[in-house]
């Protein structure tokens, strides 16, 4: 997976200056799945891992995952998510609905501990791959390292700024453009 090498670096550098953990993912099915994860010192109880899943409805970059599908997709993805985890779909799909929507708005989304109470987090839509499967970052911080509203100041607006270096490399190393 080429963009794990391409993506490593930066998202060293960016987990480094905000004191959290910088993480690559996939959507598989109804599953968020972790392909890459970077780490500053001590990120706190949760230490995202390589083929680590996650409901997408629960993590910030799950939200970030199900905005790159077409509307069609998407609509058909939020019915499989919805079937196949009702009792998460219910407490965290208006979360997922609104998370698309701040990544349609702003370029990414946030979230405030609903996966791992202590740690908030912004996730960004990365790309689609030529197969059609699709990539997101996020940065994961301990609640207590953050100010109010840093993740909407300034670790958002930096992961938009990663993603788009992350893809700029990707076609700098010849891996062509990638689709949205």
């Amino acid at each position: 997976m080429a963009v794990r090498q391409a993506a490593r670096p930066l998202m060293q550098e960016l987990a480094e200056s905000v004191r959290g953990a910088v993480s690559l993912g996939v959507l598989d099915g109804t599953d968020l799945v972790y392909v890459e994860t970077s780490r500053a010192g001590d990120v706190g109880a949760h230490t995202p891992d390589i083929g680590s899943t996650v409901p997408p409805a629960r993590a910030a970059m799950g939200r970030a995952l199900v905005s790159l599908p077409t509307a069609r997709e998407g609509q058909e993805g939020e019915r499989r998510i919805a079937g196949a985890t009702p009792e998460i779909w219910s407490a965290y799909g208006e979360a997922l609905r609104e998370g698309v929507r701040q990544c349609a708005e702003r370029g990414f989304c946030v979230s405030r501990g609903d996966w791992v109470a202590e740690v908030h987090a912004a996730g960004a839509p990365l790309f689609r791959g030529r197969g059609g499967e699709c990539f997101a970052i996020n940065c994961g911080i301990p609640a207590f390292r953050l100010r109010s509203r840093q993740l909407e100041e300034e670790v958002g607006p930096r992961l938009v700024a990663l993603a788009g270096s992350i893809r700029a490399l990707m076609e700098q190393r010849g891996h062509g453009r990638a689709d949205g």
